[in-house]
């Protein structure tokens, strides 16, 4: 079959869905719509690229674009199979305003802000005994291989930062419809959260964050066009200033333009080598995992307790060559290599679990900033699966929303009953 097909078909199927969706679906399938964009976009560009030879590129056969668009398919059909068990009203989504006369919870504001100045000191000094010895701009090149390559590890502490990023995008959001000076607090706290993540020099962390960031205000709600251009232009900024500062495009040694063109290049060939990669992957043989990567956490859990033959596979993948080397396959790989062609019934589960997050309308705080951080894998898909891969950190999210949604509550609660 030719290329020209292996692009054609799929585009052709992902745009009439998407048209679908976007003419007869509620406003809770936004995140359906944003998942389309993405490999509409990721397919035309994978195509446009690999056949003008704009960066080195193989192209993808039926094979992987087939496998994209049936994934991308069973997540759809899920979705709406269990949002449609929602027999109630769907009316639209209100946010909460957040009255000016509520004081006592902005003193609560300042103490998950002082808490967050805290973590940030000690992730500052536990990253300087991690790169014992380095000194100038080498510091987060040499961090980023000692956690990923040499065995180093936050501890504890890295639990405590994900707190610091649900804490400020839960303060965000709490605040999204007050005042602007009434907002400077949250703000102020999503700008510790984000130091916190360029200090751990991981890319999950900070894209994490700031797509939470930008979605919190728009679970249901779509960005507008100019918003979705300026977090684009943000989110490929730092992707490029990180590569530079970690030495995986350009340098600080270089000029400012050669530095914007590595980068670019670099965003290309990030953006569109998963999917020639997992083209290489589906038409080799592949030894399958048998839901090792799915069930990552509970081999994890089980190796935590001491538990022998345990050891969860790592996550990070054996390099191809496309023809540059290329480790990330997009997000069926990790669920074809734990159940081969039953990776469709997977990425459905995933659609039900989204479809029924997305349920509710007018949802309390803590499940808007649930679904806000629900994005990030949703936008991800492109690169590699982000889903239960990385079901610690979805976990934590849940819980420490839930927490928050409990503290300002009862704190809530006491300062009324007190004045009474």
């Amino acid at each position: 079959m030719s290329a020209s097909v292996a692009y054609a078909l799929p585009l052709v199927i992902l745009c009439a869905l998407y048209a679908l969706i976007g003419a007869r679906a509620p406003r809770n399938y936004y995140i359906l719509r944003i998942l389309l964009s993405v490999w509409i976009a990721v397919l035309a560009l994978h195509w446009i690229v690999s056949k003008a030879a704009i960066i080195p590129l193989n192209e993808a056969s039926i094979v992987a674009t087939g496998a994209v668009t049936g994934g991308v398919i069973a997540i759809c059909v899920g979705f709406v199979l269990a949002n449609s068990l929602h027999l109630g009203a769907r009316r639209p989504e209100v946010a909460p305003y957040i009255s000016p006369s509520r004081g006592p919870e902005k003193r609560l504001d300042k103490y998950f802000i002082a808490m967050g100045v805290g973590i940030l000191v000690l992730v500052f000094f536990k990253a300087r005994t991690i790169t014992a010895g380095v000194e100038g701009v080498n510091i987060p090149q040499a961090l980023r291989v000692a956690l990923n390559y040499e065995g180093a590890d936050w501890g504890v502490i890295k639990y405590a930062c994900t707190f610091v990023y649900v804490s400020a995008i839960y303060l965000v959001t709490r605040s999204r419809n007050a005042l602007f000076r009434q907002r400077i607090a949250s703000y102020l706290a999503l700008a510790i959260a984000i130091a916190i993540a360029f200090l751990t020099t991981q890319r999950t962390a900070i894209f994490m964050l700031l797509v939470a960031a930008a979605f919190c205000g728009h679970t249901t709600k779509a960005l507008g066009k100019r918003q979705m251009g300026a977090y684009a232009a943000l989110l490929a900024s730092l992707f490029i200033l990180s590569g530079v500062l970690l030495k995986k495009a350009g340098g600080i040694d270089l000029s400012f333009w050669a530095n914007v063109q590595a980068g670019v290049q670099s965003v290309l060939y990030y953006t569109l080598s998963p999917l020639s990669a997992l083209d290489v992957a589906l038409n080799s043989s592949l030894e399958h995992t048998d839901g090792q990567y799915t069930f990552r956490f509970i081999y994890a859990l089980l190796e935590a307790l001491g538990v022998p033959n345990s050891t969860p596979l790592a996550l990070t993948q054996e390099f191809v060559k496309v023809p540059l080397p290329a480790n990330a396959y997009t997000f069926i790989h990790a669920p074809f290599l734990d159940f081969g062609w039953g990776f469709l019934v997977y990425l459905a589960l995933i659609g039900a679990a989204l479809g029924l997050l997305f349920t509710r309308s007018r949802p309390p705080t803590y499940l808007i900033v649930i679904r806000a951080f629900a994005f990030y894998p949703v936008l991800l898909v492109f690169f590699q699966d982000q889903f239960l891969t990385l079901t610690s950190q979805w976990i934590q999210v849940g819980v420490y929303s839930l927490v928050l949604e409990s503290v300002y509550s009862q704190w809530s609660r006491a300062r009324v009953a007190s004045r009474v």
